[in-house]
């Protein structure tokens, strides 16, 4: 696998694309201890709404990004652990906040967040950064 031969695309919610998508992100912590239900309305949303972009090697997922959009207020108490995430529509729904990215590699995973940044230009999103210990786990955002 080689960066050029690595292509990122949305894929529209098909029983085969949710399929797919479960199956590569499902089989990667922390995601392989989420409870499939939760997981699964999760992936739902994102592919239903638009809100992903998948990475393929050939036929093979190597990488998913996926975010839920919500208001900066309640990105900004999510992000100070004194609150959860709802998901918002409309108008209001200012601030993308990436709920799971998974990849084979960095390099992907750094493409991924990048396209997600290109496809909500101009808000701030926000993020956990779980580097293989979720005791470690940091909550990031970043205008984009």
């Amino acid at each position: 696998m080689t960066d050029s031969t690595v292509r990122i695309v949305q894929l529209n919610l098909t029983p085969e694309a949710l399929g797919l998508v479960i199956d590569f992100v499902g089989r990667r912590p922390p995601f392989s201890h989420f409870e499939t239900g939760t997981l699964l309305e999760a992936l739902s949303h994102q592919l239903r709404d638009q809100h992903h972009l998948v990475a393929f090697d050939g036929l093979k997922i190597v990488g998913y990004a996926g975010w839920m959009m919500t208001t900066t207020q309640i990105a900004e108490v999510w992000q100070r652990n004194e609150g959860g995430l709802t998901r918002r529509k409309g108008e209001d729904a200012d601030a993308p906040v990436l709920t799971i990215v998974a990849s084979v590699e960095k390099s992907i995973t750094k493409r991924l967040m990048r396209g997600a940044r290109e496809l909500n230009p101009g808000r701030r999103a926000y993020f956990k950064r779980d580097a293989k210990d979720t005791a470690k786990l940091r909550k990031i955002s970043v205008r984009v």
